[in-house]
């Protein structure tokens, strides 16, 4: 995302045809070591990112990866 994008993320949104919900978050790109959009990020109960997934993700993958940090 451009700096500028970063002003107007529904715009950002809009321009890209991107029909899911996002939120801006400007440190988490780092902080989770993002590579694309959608990005996943599991983080178990003690707050620790366990795993991530670039890109889309169907309900039985979602669903086993939350299996393995429960």
């Amino acid at each position: 995302m451009a700096v500028d994008d970063r002003l107007n993320p529904a715009a950002y949104f809009a321009s890209n045809n991107y029909t899911f919900t996002g939120v801006q978050d400007v440190d988490g790109a780092t902080k989770y070591n993002v590579m694309g959009i959608p990005f996943t990020v599991f983080i178990d109960r003690n707050g620790n990112q366990v795993s991530s997934h670039v890109g889309a993700m169907d309900e039985a993958q979602l669903e086993a990866e939350i299996r393995k940090i429960l």
